[in-house]
């Protein structure tokens, strides 16, 4: 996925100026903790067939400034044109003029960055096309590169790319398992089932209409209670004892096991309905790929992003993984993997910010969706960014073979400690 992306070489003077930077950082034990409490929360949702919001809330250390960027009296009267036409900007020069410029607060970022355990990745939703270009071009405009440089220990990582290649690979194995699997010979295995079940239904209906229930009173029957049966309370017990006699079932049929079995471990103090849905009917069922996926274990990403659409049936009821529908997911319909997008699906929330501190946790919470994948992903492929020499133009070219290179086996050993999301 990385590999398709058109390399750019960018004139810092001509790029777009910071306005407004934030970093949110969490250390990797709390981002785990907050994995497994939005897995928890997804299945309890998921169970209710409820949609509520998704976001857990995680206890982040937050570095957010605006900056007012050095414009002369014709580019601030084209910012303030842009502005009103534009959503995303949100900063007027009357909020920006009175703030420090970006050279004097980048130390507070290089001094936020130290703070942390390394190793470190910051991550930006698009960085490679957008955050990290624009970082670097303000970093070379104001000679900060050398003077304050990013700390040994920090990488970097394009979440929008993390989130291609892990779709890919869900996509990938739910295609080997699609075309591994007999599909026609499951299909007859549920028609099999269904018409053993509801011949078990028949034979147990049939029973009961030959049952014939009494009640009879034995009071009479039984001996006079004697002062020591008195003494013990069992006597005022044994005058109020009825005897419920079944008559002998017509053609003495016996509930079949399987159906005995499952009124036994049904549940008593639910409705009806609830009962009903805890009834197993094979017939309402199909061998659609998924309901045979053990997804137990699926992050809600995971869950929610491989739809059943991606399946389609062909002849004698077998499936396969439709190639179509996968290229329209990822190189058709725009928006697919639009930060907003991906929150609003993931998360259960609406979301149009356009204001830095906000974007960086509703990154971070996306990230927390696609679980521990995720962690794996971004220990495997973060990367030194190459404006750390300091003299390379064509940095996103050098960042892109990072990328998509291997991971040493010296960074392999150390997992990411703070786990910080960017964005300006």
């Amino acid at each position: 996925m990385v590999s398709n992306f058109i390399l750019l070489v960018d004139t810092p003077a001509k790029m777009p100026r910071i306005t407004e930077f934030s970093f949110v950082s969490v250390p990797r034990a709390l981002f785990v903790d907050g994995i497994e409490r939005m897995q928890s929360k997804f299945n309890c949702l998921e169970e209710e067939d409820v949609r509520e919001p998704l976001s857990i809330r995680l206890p982040v250390n937050v570095h957010t400034r605006q900056v007012c960027p050095k414009l002369t009296e014709q580019q601030w009267f084209e910012y303030e044109e842009n502005r009103r036409n534009c959503d995303a900007i949100q900063l007027s020069r009357a909020d920006l003029v009175h703030k420090n410029s970006f050279a004097e607060e980048w130390p507070g970022v290089i001094q936020f960055l130290s703070s942390l355990k390394k190793p470190s990745v910051i991550i930006a939703h698009n960085g490679v096309k957008f955050d990290f270009r624009i970082l670097y071009a303000e970093l070379k405009l104001n000679e900060l590169l050398e003077k304050y440089p990013i700390p040994n220990g920090v990488y970097f990582l394009d979440s929008y790319f993390a989130f291609l290649d892990l779709e890919k690979d869900y996509h990938d194995c739910a295609k080997l398992v699609t075309s591994l699997v007999d599909w026609p010979k499951i299909s007859e295995l549920i028609h099999s089932a269904a018409q053993k079940d509801q011949q078990e239904e028949d034979s147990v209906s049939k029973a009961n209409s030959g049952n014939i229930t009494v009640s009879v009173d034995v009071s009479e029957l039984l001996p006079k209670p004697t002062p020591f049966a008195s003494t013990s309370g069992e006597a005022s017990r044994s005058n109020d004892v009825h005897v419920l006699v079944s008559a002998k079932p017509v053609g003495n049929v016996t509930p079949p096991r399987s159906l005995a079995k499952r009124s036994l471990f049904m549940d008593g103090s639910k409705s009806e309905p609830a009962r009903k849905r805890q009834k197993l009917h094979f017939e309402d069922l199909d061998n659609h790929p998924l309901n045979f996926m053990r997804t137990s274990d699926w992050s809600p990403a995971k869950k929610k992003r491989l739809k059943r659409n991606f399946f389609e049936r062909v002849e004698n009821e077998d499936w396969r993984f439709s190639n179509l529908v996968e290229r329209e997911y990822f190189f058709g319909r725009k928006g697919n993997f639009k930060l907003a997008n991906m929150f609003t699906e993931l998360l259960n929330e609406s979301f149009d910010s356009h204001r830095a501190q906000a974007d960086c946790e509703a990154l971070l919470q996306v990230c927390l969706a696609f679980g521990k994948d995720f962690l794996d992903y971004i220990d495997k492929n973060r990367a030194e960014f190459p404006f750390l020499c300091g003299k390379n133009a064509n940095w996103t070219e050098e960042f892109l073979q990072k990328l998509n290179g291997s991971t040493s086996s010296n960074q392999a050993n150390n997992p990411i400690d703070s786990i910080i999301c960017i964005n300006e």
